[in-house]
């Protein structure tokens, strides 16, 4: 098998119809391939289409429940808490940035935590919907796969923190984990039998260990070891803060309690910041122009320097003009898939 690319929306259609053979409901699959799409597109690969085998897995084993009903159970000022009901991630996501971004136009600022949700898939893609008049905030606790600085038990998750601001060009937007690096680039790694980086995850002993199948093998048992926080103290106290206005603060689970299986209660937390209660658009955007062209100009004799978000628009309009790129080991999950449902395969070649 080769590298290939597939159109967007070819490769859309494919998920939801992949979904559809679980019963998800056409409007909740949609949400979840848009989000998984867009991270392949954008060249996020960990957490693109190569997931789409393990929400199968979970909707058949009642892990993520396609029935969901999430309401709101407080909608109080600028602030407003989402009970995801245990349904998709990405739906729940969705539905709450949407609200924040809704009540940002009232207030100005608009907060939302969710409780009893699922993964999420990029954090960016929520921060990105409140553009071009709001800046966007996304943050998510997970399972815990993260050892805190000096310890040997992971406790906390990759919490991921993305923020989303408008320039004149390409939206400006930071999207990482608070780790130093996430699940599925250790399971990439696993797929292509490459060795881990020694700074990224400790083993049970908390030494570091480059062997990816042992650190998977680690945190799907629980056992001690884990994945290595970013920029040691300083990344632990940036995902403790991820979980405790995802997890504490929500009303979801926080820490050890949150599960990688079964009824996950995940938390999340979205916030939107409407710009034009502040400045007009027209002058922020020439101030956050000027702020980029500093970053430029302090580059390196024949270096560039990069704004956050930069490479990932540039992937992802390479994506739309010649089709999102597809590793081997990608079109193994979803033919595997195909086959399992007897769907077309056509699209993969």
């Amino acid at each position: 098998m080769n590298t290939k690319r597939i159109q967007a929306e070819v490769l859309k259609d494919f998920v939801i119809r992949v979904l559809n053979c679980v019963a998800v409901r056409s409007s909740d699959a949609a949400a979840v391939a848009e989000v998984l799409v867009e991270a392949d597109m954008r060249g996020i690969s960990s957490h693109g289409v190569s997931r789409l085998g393990r929400y199968v897995r979970a909707v058949k084993k009642g892990e993520i429940d396609v029935g969901a009903t999430m309401v709101f159970l407080s909608e109080r000022g600028s602030t407003s808490v989402l009970d995801a009901a245990n349904g998709f991630g990405q739906v729940a996501g969705v539905m709450a940035m949407d609200k924040a971004i809704a009540t940002a136009q009232e207030y100005g600022i608009g907060m939302v935590f969710v409780r009893n949700s699922s993964h999420f898939g990029i954090a960016g893609y929520y921060a990105e919907r409140a553009l071009p008049n709001s800046i966007g905030i996304a943050m998510s606790n997970t399972s815990p796969l993260v050892v805190p600085t000096n310890g040997k038990q992971a406790v906390l998750g990759t919490n991921p923190i993305a923020v989303a601001a408008p320039t004149r060009g390409d939206a400006w937007l930071m999207d990482f984990s608070t780790s130093a690096v996430s699940r599925g680039k250790i399971e990439v790694c696993q797929r292509e039998g490459k060795p881990l980086d020694p700074t990224w995850a400790l083993d049970e002993d908390g030494r570091p260990c480059t062997d990816a199948q042992h650190v998977l093998d680690l945190l799907s048992a629980r056992k001690a070891g884990g994945i290595a926080p970013m920029a040691d103290y300083k990344g632990y106290g940036l995902s403790f803060m991820v979980d405790l206005l995802s997890g504490v603060l929500s009303g979801s689970a926080f820490g050890l309690d949150v599960h990688e299986h079964a009824h996950a209660n995940v938390g999340h937390c979205f916030l939107a910041i409407n710009i034009e209660f502040l400045m007009s658009l027209d002058v922020y955007l020439l101030r956050m122009n000027g702020f980029c062209e500093m970053m430029r100009r302090s580059a390196a004799d024949g270096n560039y320097v990069f704004l956050h978000g930069e490479k990932e628009s540039i992937a992802r309009r390479q994506s739309i003009s010649d089709g999102v790129l597809i590793k081997p080991e990608t079109e193994t999950i979803l033919r595997a898939l195909a086959d399992e449902f007897g769907l077309d395969q056509a699209q993969f070649g």
